[in-house]
């Protein structure tokens, strides 16, 4: 396995009048953690990062603290007092998992200000900056309201009690697990756990988001558990450990979504939840005996799995689910977009036409943070939106194509040049779900 280079950065964790913390929003259209609430800072210069071979208090001198005055000049338009700087107490560090493909080694510094300070924020990369007392962002964190990378969240929680001290351990915020042992288990909003097994996915993402929310009357909601072999399936099991799994929803019934969730359902003693559609495309593919030994219940548009509103949201799967909370701040999209790769669209269970008029719901919905199976959560539905738009012009640009006598294979050079042949048979199913869609609206001669 090819392991990514870690990166160096810096954050500042401001703190006015000893209970009042900056925090920044970034942009919504970013490719990198979309519409997520952190503290402003930034990557090192190689020439600040150089410096990491030194003694850390060599470090901490000429990398960490010039690199914070400079991102924070350059985020916020202020320049820190030279005391304020030279006052900075290191608040320990963060490196992002190694399965995840940009990593980052973060490092945090606490500046203290007597009173607020009002910033001019750069809009070319954060959207707002606000300042919140830790008692609202503990109330408002509980209600979901913020989308965090869980050091961010780790950080804000252990301030209090170190700001109240002037002697305590350095706290290490990375994610913690034995990976022979576990899958990782990551909390970008309060009380909504994404598990990552590796799965029988598709390239090139190779694990498939898990989910665990908590239920209305006690114990805990699992959806999609798919780890891809006996492994990793007993890692998922260890992981579980520290939930108690009443529930279990399968969104859709593409292998990625479901695999050994039967078996967990046997384990667990409790229900498999699902679409009716799901269960006929289940037992089609997988033989009546797949779901014999578990209790399944359907669910359909409107329903509630304990606190959560159901979604029908067809188009990448005929019979997929989708689910809110009431307060509709958050939506659980699965296959409908992801972070990692393109959504195929095509075959028996897929509609080009549904699909988009999902999309075009969830966008209506506006929630503020959307998670998919595969990748990141985002803030936002700027990338709904953008992949909707990629779909209309693409299909425009199928049409002419068609109406101009290309064949299909011809059509693919086209849309798709330079894709990998191993793809390709999908990028075709694709192509076909488009011009279904433009036959069915009376497009084609």
């Amino acid at each position: 396995m090819t392991t990514s280079p870690i990166h160096e950065s810096v954050s500042l964790i401001l703190v006015a009048q000893g209970n009042q913390i900056y925090l920044i929003k970034r942009r919504r259209d970013l490719p990198i953690y979309p519409g997520f609430t952190a503290f402003p800072g930034g990557k090192l210069t190689p020439e600040e990062e150089k410096h990491k071979a030194d003694s850390f208090e060599t470090y901490l001198e000429k990398g960490l603290r010039p690199a914070l005055a400079r991102e924070i000049l350059e985020e916020l338009h202020w320049t820190i007092p030279s005391a304020v700087l030279k006052a900075a107490r290191y608040f320990g560090s963060s490196t992002t998992p190694e399965f995840w493909p940009l990593r980052f080694r973060n490092h945090y510094l606490i500046c203290q200000i007597d009173q607020i300070e009002n910033f001019e924020i750069d809009q070319s990369e954060l959207s707002e900056g606000f300042w919140l007392t830790f008692e609202k962002f503990f109330e408002l964190d509980n209600l979901g309201q913020f989308l965090l990378v869980p050091p961010t969240r780790k950080a804000i929680r252990a301030l209090p009690s170190f700001l109240a001290a002037a002697q305590v351990s350095i706290p290490n915020f990375d994610l913690r697990i034995d990976p022979s042992q576990e899958v990782p288990c990551l909390e970008f909003v309060k009380n909504v756990w994404m598990v990552l097994p590796l799965s029988r996915t598709f390239p090139p993402a190779n694990r498939t988001n898990a989910f665990i929310l908590p239920d209305e009357v006690g114990g805990h909601i699992l959806i999609d558990p798919s780890p891809q072999d006996e492994s990793e399936f007993r890692k998922l099991k260890h992981t579980l450990r520290r939930f108690e799994v009443k529930k279990i929803l399968i969104t859709h019934h593409h292998p990625d979504h479901h695999q050994y969730a039967p078996d967990l359902a046997q384990a667990y003693g409790v229900p498999l939840f699902m679409s009716k559609t799901t269960q006929i495309f289940l037992l089609k593919k997988y033989g009546e005996n797949y779901l014999s030994n578990t209790t399944v219940q359907f669910l359909k548009e409107g329903d509630y799995l304990g606190a959560f509103r159901i979604y029908e949201v067809p188009g990448h799967d005929e019979g997929q689910l989708a689910l809110a909370p009431a307060s509709g701040i958050w939506f659980l999209a699965g296959d409908l977009i992801q972070t990692v790769g393109t959504v195929v669209i095509g075959g028996q269970e897929g509609d080009m036409a549904k699909y988009m008029t999902s999309l075009q719901r969830v966008i209506d919905l506006n929630p503020q943070i959307v998670f998919p199976s595969h990748g990141l959560p985002m803030g936002g539905t700027e990338k709904i939106k953008t992949t909707l738009l990629h779909r209309q012009q693409r299909e425009a640009q199928i049409l002419d194509l068609y109406l101009a006598g290309k064949s299909n294979d011809e059509i693919l050079g086209v849309v798709y040049k330079g894709l990998k042949s191993e793809l390709k048979k999908y990028a075709l199913k694709t192509i076909e779900a488009h011009l279904i869609k433009l036959k069915n609206e009376g497009k084609l001669k």
